[in-house]
């Protein structure tokens, strides 16, 4: 495309093209010429050849788009008219054998009463008197014959128009019931249908359900779904022809009741812990051990010659069974320092505490 000429606007920046355009079409300012000469021509010239390209853009997809639309109604048209056109047959009129052939012929028509009448029986026509009284006959016309039409050919019966049958109405049916255990309501199971309908529901608070809107000669399957038996299983219906009936009653399983573990005897416990002690005695002592530094610090915090040396042990075992408990651990520490007014102790109690348990038959301690 070759410009001629372009216009700009001074406050928008636009460009133009159409010589009879005085003013912009964004804010109403007076264009201005532009120089073919100056930046602003090839800068012009780029932005309308944008636009144009634009246009031309959205100019074909709108052409593409109305092609698009006049297709899906002409495919729309199409279904219309094919579901709305029907086709109806009637069957050709049948003859009835037991009428004779001529039944369906048109009578025939009778003579017309200008014909002369029938000659005698002797081939003579009977002489007419004159008015005279003149006995000599006058000689009396030919005979003439009567002229009977033929009958003209019957139109063929038109075909008689049976009217279509109109269509039965098509009935619906419900089957519903209720799911109860113990004469109590179930609530929440969940009833599937299956068979001529797919579909499932679940229990209301007072156990009961329904399925509506079923096909009359439909077959269909109910059936609850839970963790729990149902008797009966499963409901099945065929042919559905009335609203039916489904309860299900739900067989909940006793749980047999497992007699509780005897608890521990005295003297097994004491056995137990004395056991442990025996076992893991030396592990509690090396975990207690690992206190000094703590000790040291919160007794004499500032003195460097304190020494803490750890007094016997008293371990006292705790059972409620003989697969687990709790030992206690009772001690003091006897922290010494040379202090400037002399040598001091301080005894410092403590308690701790250890858990025992039994796995796989093996006894593990903390």
């Amino acid at each position: 495309m070759t410009l001629t000429m372009i216009r700009t606007c001074s406050q928008c920046g636009a460009f133009y093209a159409d010589a009879q355009l005085a003013f912009c079409l964004a804010d109403g300012t007076l264009l201005a010429d532009v120089e073919p000469a100056s930046e602003k021509w090839n800068e012009g010239s780029r932005s309308i050849q944008e636009k144009e390209q634009t246009l031309s853009r959205q100019g074909r997809r709108r052409w593409w788009r109305r092609i698009a639309l006049g297709a899906m109604t002409m495919m729309l048209m199409a279904m219309v008219v094919s579901q709305s056109f029907t086709v109806e047959t009637t069957k050709p009129q049948v003859k009835d054998p037991s009428l004779p052939p001529s039944a369906s012929a048109l009578p025939t028509l009778p003579p017309s009463d200008s014909a002369s009448p029938s000659p005698s029986p002797n081939g003579s026509a009977s002489p007419s008197p004159s008015p005279s009284g003149s006995a000599s006959p006058s000689p009396s016309p030919s005979p003439s014959l009567s002229i009977v039409p033929s009958p003209s050919p019957s139109p063929s019966p038109s075909p008689s128009v049976e009217p279509s049958p109109s269509p039965s109405p098509v009935n619906f049916y419900k089957i519903s019931g209720r799911v109860i255990s113990a004469n109590q309501p179930v609530v929440g199971v969940k009833v599937t249908l299956e068979g001529s309908k797919l579909t499932s529901t679940t229990t209301d608070a007072n156990g009961y359900y329904a399925f509506s809107g079923l096909r009359a000669g439909g077959d269909y399957t109910i059936t609850p779904r839970s963790q729990v038996s149902f008797n009966p299983s499963t409901r099945s219906f065929n042919d559905l022809r009335r609203d039916e009936p489904a309860d299900f009653v739900a067989l909940v399983k006793v749980k047999e009741e497992k007699p509780a573990p005897a608890g521990c005897s005295d003297s097994e416990r004491e056995q137990v812990g004395a056991h442990l002690i025996a076992s893991f005695a030396s592990q509690w002592r090396r975990n207690i051990e690992q206190e000094r530094p703590r000790i040291l610090a919160a007794t004499f915090r500032d003195v460097q010659n304190a020494v803490a040396a750890l007094g016997p042990i008293e371990f006292r075992p705790a059972f409620t069974k003989c697969s687990a408990g709790v030992i206690t651990a009772r001690y003091a520490w006897q922290v010494k320092a040379d202090l400037p007014q002399g040598l001091k102790t301080v005894s410092v109690p403590r308690m701790k505490t250890f858990a025992c348990g039994k796995v796989f038959g093996a006894w593990v301690c903390n």
